[in-house]
């Protein structure tokens, strides 16, 4: 990726860094906590589309307001009802416009037999 980057730091864009957990051994129906912070800007909410017909989700978190703060990103847990392979998307708007976009993947596999 090659991004070219005006020199004013008020015209840089947003970048945003998503997380989830467990990364492992998911099962329909159980909670995946996923985690957001966008940086270099304060602007807007970030917005999770789970790939999976559900309603998106809006969080926010701090915009990097306070660096290396354990508390700026912002938390939501879902739960998959189906297995399969799931594309999930989170982007905020920053001030200038421009979108932050992360995507992560996401597998569910089919129920642990009993």
């Amino acid at each position: 990726m090659v991004q070219i980057l005006d020199k004013d730091p008020d015209k840089l864009p947003p970048t945003i860094h998503p997380s989830y957990a467990p990364a492992f051994d998911i099962r329909p129906g159980d909670p995946v906590t996923f985690k957001v912070r966008t940086f270099r800007t304060q602007a807007g909410k970030e917005t999770w589309d789970f790939g999976d017909g559900t309603p998106a989700v809006e969080v926010r978190s701090d915009g990097n307001a306070k660096p290396l703060d354990p508390d700026g990103y912002a938390v939501t847990v879902h739960r998959f009802s189906k297995p399969g392979h799931y594309i999930v998307r989170v982007e905020r708007t920053g001030h200038t416009g421009a979108k932050a976009i992360g995507h992560l993947q996401v597998r569910v596999a089919e129920k642990a037999p009993q």
